[in-house]
């Protein structure tokens, strides 16, 4: 489950304004806490060098990094700035609802509940290990949500004690 991300807009790409003239869009910062967002199709087509993207040793941040906000609040947005950011021999360490990338598809909240309800074990035995969790909620066959972000945050905090929590919202509209 991805979309499709725009990585290192600068100053010097142009955008159609009403009148089909041209005018600059505004650069973004190229370093945000640690993660540098850059492209290699922006790279190859304007005069500069953008900023090398990273590896998860690089990044200014304990790993995984855990997003506990619920769908619909930036996780596609969240799992796309990290996809800019590191280097594409590691996009199959981000995870977006799917959190077994070794074959087979299962969300994380599925995994999750498995785990801890029927299985007894902890909560993220048996899953591949990720640089990110951008959705651990799950949609479940009865038309029912799991959201282990707030069901077994306990369990999640056992498992990664010193990750990086980030609580995504939304404005109620």
């Amino acid at each position: 489950m991805t979309g499709s991300f725009v990585c290192g807009m600068t100053a010097i790409q142009q955008q159609n304004d009403r009148d089909g003239q041209t005018k600059p869009v505004p650069s973004p910062p190229s370093d945000l806490h640690g993660l540098t967002i850059s492209s290699s199709v922006a790279q190859k087509q304007l005069p500069y060098s953008q900023p090398r993207p990273l590896t998860p040793e690089e990044l200014k941040l304990p790993t995984p990094v855990i997003v506990m906000g619920l769908m619909k609040a930036g996780t596609t947005s969240i799992y796309g700035y990290f996809k800019c950011g590191l280097r594409p021999e590691f996009h199959s360490r981000l995870s977006h609802y799917d959190c077994n990338a070794s074959g087979g598809t299962m969300s994380c909240g599925k995994r999750m509940r498995r785990n801890i309800q029927k299985m007894k074990k902890p909560a993220f035995d048996q899953m591949d290990q990720f640089i990110l969790y951008a959705e651990l909620d799950a949609q479940e066959l009865n038309g029912g949500m799991t959201l282990p972000q707030w069901d077994f945050l306990q369990q999640i905090y056992d498992a990664f004690p010193n990750a990086t929590w980030v609580l995504n919202v939304r404005e109620a509209r």
